[in-house]
């Protein structure tokens, strides 16, 4: 099994691999290390680049695992997902500057972008400019990368996590009933899912701003308003509605915009609307049933939570 390297040894290999993609007259100046919080298979290490000017330039994100990690998958996916979808849609999907090694651990970096604030006043004016933005983008994807999935794909990502939604026990009998009323559409072939390109961990933390003037920046993400990072939970076999619902809890998004978004998935997708719930149940249980270090209490909240803001948004008015 491969040691761990020290963080003197990653700084040395990601500064090595950094140097080559820095343009004429670029020069690292400041290196701040961000080491994991907690020894859990997918932590990683944070490295921040800075020019000898004091500007941001790249963040290197480190495995301290040799086993397939976060950090693989993000970079397989990423790639995959731009290939996919037209460029001026894959331009907000962040996309590594390089990948590698380092005495067996991947690493990958990528360009600096600008975190979403944590003052109050500044993140309202964020969040106001940027939520419609995101909610266009998302159908955008699910337009682009929709299919209808083979029997035992939606055997897997539909009927079983809405099954093991129906039979756990510590969910409320509310959203428990509206899995078990999805099920039943589809069993009876109201329902027809199709599936999409989704980053299953859709939130304020995985949306960065562009920073200006990154010289690591490719010109066409820059154009893109926000980047979408961490996509190592990403899959091309997911449901819209979830990221939809995610990004809409996170941003505070008014309940009519919200049901806009929704009517337009429906339509896209040709289905009725509670079907869009059907979709949010269904990824729910995905990651229910696949967890990992993500703590059972937090789950169970998260589909609580989810499942009352997309009802109240449904519920009828007047």
């Amino acid at each position: 099994m491969n040691a761990r390297p020290s963080l003197d040894v990653f700084v040395s290999g990601c500064r090595e691999a950094l140097v080559p993609l820095l343009p004429s007259g670029c020069q690292i100046g400041t290196i701040t290390v961000i080491e994991p919080k907690h020894e859990i298979a997918d932590s990683a290490a944070k490295l921040f680049f800075y020019s000898t000017l004091g500007e941001p330039l790249a963040v290197a994100i480190c495995s301290q695992t040799p086993e397939p990690t976060l950090v693989d998958r993000n970079a397989e996916f990423v790639e995959s997902a731009h290939k996919l979808l037209p460029p001026q849609i894959a331009a907000s999907i962040l996309e590594p500057l390089t990948t590698g090694t380092i005495e067996g651990m991947p690493f990958l970096m990528l360009p600096f972008c600008r975190v979403l604030s944590s003052s109050r006043w500044r993140w309202f004016i964020q969040k106001t400019k940027l939520r419609g933005k995101l909610l266009i983008w998302l159908n955008q994807v699910l337009e682009t990368s929709q299919h209808v999935p083979p029997a035992n794909n939606c055997q897997s990502r539909v009927s079983d996590p809405l099954t093991f939604i129906t039979g756990c026990e510590d969910l409320t009998d509310d959203t428990r009933q509206l899995a078990e009323n999805a099920l039943d559409r589809l069993n009876t072939n109201k329902w027809t899912p199709q599936l999409s390109l989704t980053h299953t961990d859709l939130w304020k933390g995985n949306v960065l701003l562009p920073e200006p003037n990154n010289p690591l920046l490719a010109e066409s993400q820059n154009d893109s308003p926000f980047h979408l990072i961490d996509w190592g939970g990403g899959t091309f076999e997911g449901h819209s509605s979830y990221d939809l619902i995610r990004i809409g809890r996170s941003f505070g998004v008014p309940h009519s915009t919200m049901l806009r978004a929704l009517y337009t998935q429906s339509e896209i997708m040709e289905c009725e609307l509670e079907d869009c719930l059907g979709g949010l149940l269904s990824g729910l249980g995905l990651l229910g049933m696949n967890r990992g270090h993500f703590p059972y209490n937090r789950f169970l909240n998260l589909v609580e939570d989810c499942r009352s803001f997309a009802t109240d948004i449904l519920r009828p008015t007047g």
